[in-house]
This record gives C-alpha cells, sequence and structure tokens, in this order.
C-alpha cells in the first residue's frame, strides 16, 4: 500500500492535481445546484440554504487548495478533522440551532463526503490508464468515501448511531 501511496504521489503533479480540483469542483456545482432546487421546496428554506451555501463554501475552499487535495487522495481518514473544522465553527452553530438537532450535521459530513468520492473518482479518471494499482486505489477510495455518505445518510434516517469514519469499506 506504501509503494501505491508513493507512485500515486510520484502521478499527481501539479498539473494532474488542477484537472482534479477542476473536475471535482464541476461535480460539486452540479450537486449544489440540484440540491438547492430540491431544497426549493422545502419548509424553512432558507436556513437550509444556508446551510448548503455554507458547507459547500467550505468543502471547496478545502478540496481547491492541491496540498489538501493530495491529503484527500492519499488519506481516507482524513476527513474527521476536516468535518470536525466545518461542524465547530461559530457560523456551522448559529445555523445548527436545537430546533434542527443532527440534521445539519448530517448534511455537512453528506457534502463532505460527497465531493471527496467525486474528488478520488476525478483522480481515478485523470489517472486510470498511468498505473493499474494507483487505478485500484483510487476505485476503493471512491468505494470508501461512499460508504462514508451512505453512513451519513444512515444516520440521518435513524438508521445507524454508530458511525466510524475507519477509511475501510463500509
Amino acid at each position: 500500500m506504501e509503494d501505491t501511496r508513493s507512485e500515486l504521489h510520484r502521478l499527481l503533479t501539479t498539473e494532474k492535481l488542477e484537472e482534479i480540483i477542476s473536475m471535482t469542483d464541476q461535480v460539486m456545482e452540479a450537486n449544489y445546484k440540484a440540491i438547492s432546487e430540491k431544497a426549493s421546496g422545502m419548509p424553512d428554506v432558507e436556513t437550509y440554504q444556508r446551510l448548503l451555501d455554507y458547507c459547500y463554501q467550505q468543502v471547496g475552499l478545502y478540496v481547491d487548495n492541491p496540498d489538501n487535495m493530495m491529503k484527500l487522495l492519499q488519506q481516507s481518514t482524513n476527513i474527521q478533522p476536516v468535518y470536525n473544522s466545518i461542524v465547530e465553527t461559530e457560523e456551522f452553530k448559529e445555523i445548527c440551532t436545537e430546533e434542527y438537532k443532527g440534521f445539519p450535521r448530517v448534511i455537512a459530513m453528506t457534502v463532505l463526503a460527497g465531493t471527496e468520492a467525486a474528488a478520488a473518482h476525478a483522480a481515478y479518471q485523470v489517472l486510470k490508464d498511468e498505473s493499474e494499482p494507483v487505478a485500484d486505489y483510487l476505485d476503493h477510495l471512491v468505494d470508501v468515501y461512499q460508504g462514508y455518505v451512505r453512513d451519513a445518510i444512515s444516520y440521518g434516517k435513524g438508521e445507524n448511531k454508530n458511525v466510524v469514519m475507519t477509511g475501510h469499506k463500509q
């Protein structure tokens, strides 16, 4: 695994990282528009939209940094500190009032994990023909991040209260 990560690091040139970031931003924008459209019919749409705006802004700032993108692609366990940095801010706490309980946290995790899955998929698309072990690793990484999304949704539905971000396929 260490050899694969070293190979990934070698393959992730500045140009390729920029391409991956651009592809990830395009997916984020499409997801944001789709979710915002669905939210427009929800009760208390202003709060929901404010939450979406904040989460997408924070996640966007994170993934647009090439150093962070490199970490995201090399360590699936990086998600917990990033998530904490989003939900522990005063701005998030202002949105996450008692009446909404854990719903904003579920949205934050879903946006973050979904974006990380999109980034891993973009990296897979960019690098799939360069190294089979790296392609296999990135394909698995997509599954891991998608597992985090499923866990967050499951948690939000009350189906699973034991969400652990281990970096292993859920």
